[in-house]
């Protein structure tokens, strides 16, 4: 009877911990920050510039956001970003009205010391990534790629 009671606490334990975990994936800031993100890129709000990541952004052409304001100065450099914001809104703008229901199945694949890479299903059942980091004390997201 004793071994019976432990097994059932162990049991209960078990089922738990893994409510837990699940709950707190759903709850993930990094998940909540790519919803955001999405949620203003399809309805073309401005503020989608404040949780981009823009460093990142820089990294895929190459460089970074200190070497192009260097090189090309600060106005060119805030020129780029309102391009990157522009084109990102075009892209998701034909969800305005379905953003909500367009991205299912959010998850986090890889969690760092300071970043997230968060998966989704897109509206053409494809799975996406985006990368959340932790950027002068804000979470910025913007897409990956392996």
């Amino acid at each position: 009877m004793l071994n019976l009671s432990r097994i059932f606490v162990l049991c209960l334990f078990l089922a738990t911990s893994l409510l837990f975990i699940s709950c707190s994936n759903k709850n993930d800031p990094a998940i909540a920050v790519c919803k955001e993100f999405i949620k203003k890129a399809a309805t073309g709000d401005k503020t989608l510039k404040d949780i981009i990541d823009f460093d990142t952004a820089a990294q895929k052409y190459g460089s970074t956001q200190q070497e192009i304001i260097k090189k090309a100065g600060t106005e060119k450099w805030n020129a780029m970003k309102d391009d990157m914001v522009a084109t990102i809104i075009s892209t998701f703008a034909p969800l305005k009205n379905n953003y909500g229901s367009a991205f299912k199945d959010f998850k986090v694949e890889e969690k760092g010391v300071d970043y997230w890479i968060v998966s989704y299903i897109n509206p053409v059942k494809e799975r996406k990534m985006m990368m959340v980091k932790q950027r002068d004390g804000k979470l910025k997201a913007y897409f990956y790629k392996r």
